[in-house]
């Protein structure tokens, strides 16, 4: 009988976020841990007498696009978990203990002390005294504090350097360090928390010497460089200031996730052909084939063989042509171009082609305006040009790296190397992202250029602080990103309230021309669910794209947007006061799940839609 394995169960897509590589989540037993890199996913792989390749080969998602725009050669889904799971049917995910610092809960005691990356149990105090009439001793809790750098490396407070260095050091009444500097020959640490869990003291048991987390949590320190989710791995030099931030924060890790939806390849293209293609059995047939170069005509019935064999029937002569569209180049294209791409695809009613389920990969429905009632969708004063209603698209996300602290748009190259610990290495299966494929609906509202323009051109000579580009996480935005993002955020959160599904469970997609594109400017909104089952989703989000539907949802999101709970402070946050808040945004209004918006919450304002400042032009009258 197999041996059972300890595991704590994620869902597949949560391995691109939030608990992709480099995340810190909380096992089953209430260890906390951080998600390993690519290499100890390949180390653990069970053997298929192939050295695992099949493991790859099982989990391969094909976007020849995406992979092109990331530059790896394959997309690899997380694995799956068998119905027994064991070491020999199930490809498991390696995590290490962190944070590896620990303090006992015995009042009495509070020493510290340190554990091993590998360790998976609880700890326990080999200090105090066992409680009174129990056998066990009393257990260990791990500290509740990192510290962490804006480029993703995370290390343990150095506690025993801190509790000794002069300038950290709890003063005494004269203004005096307790402790002249330099360590002690036998650092012996105690942790006490007050009614403030960041603000510990740590205190040196042999020379009394101690530190005031709650004085050192909002200063920037030296980073150590190290890299806790590739064990086994030196430090790295780095220049970047740490901070100390609780291990739970959201500032923790910032999951960067590129996507794309995933586009037919023509209208006479069938996708259940394309995805057989790309399968192993298709690979063995054509291997020592040239590509774009057709298979003879054995080879090519045994191909409609295959394909019969998967309920789909074709001929050598639809095989051969399939053969040659899977071997064109994808074009090597920039974010705004993709995005352009997929804008057009949403609009075109004659997208829709088999997939190797035999369902549509996409089906777009574009809707009338005429069918539609009110100002905001007719007349000279209108406020959209175009609606789609999505009932299935498909869409691949890949994990391509993180950050911390604040979020940080990486580049492919670099997040390879993040989670890898290395470059590219085909020749030893080291030439993959992490990524997964998931299914839904949406709808699909265009902003009528002219209006657009017009609230442009007013905002521009406004007093609005989004009147001019503003680099976020990474990405030139104007003032069209922004009214764009905040009209997505208020038919989220409408959108929620009637459709079925949690707000958690949506998405947004903003599509925004690039200033070079004068000729061809567009400003739209994707608004969608997609979730793990290969059937989607079941129609609440389409069905709002009727007419009589859509129209009383924008009403509502707009109305919505007139007046927060927070309001005045929220829209026009006192600067006497020094708020930390953004104006016109805030959790009672605008604010949806890290898992639902593109720019963690960043470049929103009310104002931009509704009149609630003066001279700021509203695009909703």
């Amino acid at each position: 009988m197999a041996r059972p394995v300890f595991y704590t169960p994620i869902k597949r897509s949560h391995l691109i976020a939030p608990f992709g590589v480099g995340a810190l989540l909380l096992a089953r037993n209430g260890i906390g841990v951080i998600v390993c890199g690519f290499d100890e996913w390949l180390h653990d792989r069970p053997n298929d007498g192939r050295g695992g390749a099949s493991w790859l080969e099982s989990n391969h998602v094909v976007d020849a696009h995406l992979q092109r725009r990331l530059g790896v050669n394959r997309l690899i889904q997380p694995p799956a978990v068998a119905d027994d799971p064991t070491e020999s049917n199930t490809w498991f995910v390696r995590v290490a203990r962190f944070p590896l610092t620990e303090y006992c809960i015995n009042p009495k005691c509070r020493r510290m002390a340190t554990r091993q990356p590998e360790s998976v149990s609880r700890g326990t105090c080999g200090e105090c005294e066992n409680p009174a009439g129990k056998k066990r001793p009393w257990p260990t809790q791990q500290t509740p504090l990192v510290l962490a750098c804006p480029t993703g490396h995370l290390s343990d407070i150095p506690w025993i350097d801190w509790a000794h260095d002069p300038d950290l050091q709890v003063r005494d009444d004269d203004g005096q360090p307790r402790h002249g500097g330099g360590l002690c020959t036998q650092p012996k640490l105690t942790y006490r928390v007050a009614t403030d869990i960041t603000a510990p003291v740590v205190e040196c048991a042999s020379c009394s010497a101690s530190t005031d987390l709650g004085n050192l949590r909002n200063r920037r320190h030296d980073c150590a460089g190290a890299r806790p989710w590739l064990p086994g791995t030196a430090a790295v030099v780095c220049t970047e200031r740490a901070q100390v931030l609780e291990r739970t924060a959201t500032a923790v890790y910032y999951p960067e996730v590129r996507s794309a939806l995933h586009l037919p390849h023509g209208p006479h293209i069938d996708h259940r052909l394309m995805a057989l293609l790309a399968e192993p059995v298709a690979e063995v047939i054509l291997r020592g084939y040239e590509p774009r170069t057709a298979p003879d005509d054995r080879d090519l019935a045994r191909l409609v063989l295959v394909a019969a064999a998967r309920g789909i029937e074709t001929s050598s002569a639809v095989v051969a042509d399939h053969i040659e569209a899977a071997a064109a180049e994808p074009v090597d294209v920039d974010e705004h171009d993709v995005r352009a791409q997929e804008l057009a695809a949403l609009l075109d009613a004659n997208t829709k082609t088999s997939s190797a389920i035999g369902l549509p990969q996409l089906v777009v429905e574009p809707r009338s305006l005429a069918d539609y009632a009110g100002a905001m969708f007719s007349g000279t004063h209108r406020r959209f040009s175009a609606v789609s209603a999505i009932p299935r698209l498909a869409e691949t996300r890949a994990l391509v790296g993180f950050s911390r602290v604040e979020p940080v748009r990486l580049g492919a190259q670099e997040g390879f190397e993040q989670q890898w610990g290395r470059r590219l290495d085909a020749a030893h299966e080291r030439d993959w992202f992490v990524a997964h494929r998931v299914y839904g609906e949406g709808i699909l509202m265009v902003l009528d250029p002219a209006a657009v323009h017009r609230w442009v051109t007013a905002t521009t000579e406004s007093p609005a602080r989004y009147r001019e580009d503003q680099e976020i996480a990474g990405e030139i935005l104007g003032p069209r990103h922004l009214l764009a993002h905040t009209l997505a955020h208020i038919l989220l959160r409408e959108a929620a309230t009637v459709c079925g599904y949690s707000l958690p469970s949506l998405r947004e997609r903003i599509y925004v021309s690039s200033a070079e594109d004068d000729n061809d400017e567009f400003t739209a909104v994707l608004i969608y669910t997609a979730e793990g089952d290969a059937y989607g989703t079941l129609g609440g989000l389409v069905e709002l794209a009727d007419a009589g539907n859509l129209e009383l949802l924008v009403e509502r999101a707009v109305d919505s947007a007139r007046w927060c709970s927070a309001d005045p402070v929220c829209m026009n946050p006192p600067v006497a006061a020094q708020l930390r808040t953004t104006p016109g945004c805030c959790h009672h209004c605008l604010l949806l799940p890290e898992t639902s918006c593109e720019l963690f919450n960043q470049w929103l304002d009310r104002a931009a839609l509704i009149d609630g400042r003066p001279d700021h032009p509203h695009y909703f009258a």
